[in-house]
């Protein structure tokens, strides 16, 4: 049997298709080469760090006496001891007693502030699928959101000691 070519318009929308379905395979495997994708993290410049304290829907970080820039070995220890950040249950305001099962799942924007004299590494944190494109501006600002319950969150992590603490979750309207 003996096939007919189709119609150029057909060809164009047989090839948009799959050019499409490439496009969504790569981003779902994490494969798309220009920027982080769902689960990536971005440190923050130190200038960034005000907008961070004063959160819209929970408790931000307080007597935060300046700021710090975390090396590439202290964030790589942070995400590697990610994980344990789900066994921390909410302590302030607004969901206590929260925990966040898969902190690795969301976006995390981090900073470094010292604290009580000590450097430690703060978390802001939001799930936003949608985000992961190199134009985004999470990617240079600080993420605030008004409610949004566990979807957004911010805990601190004390790279001497590696443990986190100060989770909290933003409230539900």
């Amino acid at each position: 049997m003996h096939e007919r070519p189709l119609p150029p318009a057909a060809q164009a929308q047989r090839v948009m298709r799959l050019g499409i379905g490439i496009f969504c395979l790569l981003a779902l495997a994490g494969c798309a080469s220009d920027g982080p994708l769902p689960g990536g993290y971005v440190v923050l410049p130190e200038a960034s760090a005000g907008d961070a304290l004063r959160p819209c829907s929970r408790q931000g970080p307080s007597d935060v006496e300046g700021t710090w820039s975390p090396s590439e070995a202290e964030i790589a220890q942070l995400e590697k001891d990610l994980p344990k950040l789900a066994w921390l249950k909410s302590s302030l305001c607004c969901l206590v007693g929260t925990r966040i099962n898969d902190p690795g799942s969301y976006f995390r924007q981090y900073l470094g502030l010292i604290i009580g004299g000590q450097r430690l590494i703060y978390i802001n944190a939001f799930f936003d699928p949608a985000a992961h494109y190199n134009h985004s501006p999470w990617l240079r600002r600080v993420v605030d959101a008004c409610d949004g319950g566990s979807g957004f969150w911010g805990a601190v992590y004390d790279p001497k000691r590696r443990r986190f603490s100060d989770l909290a979750v933003n409230g539900m309207a």
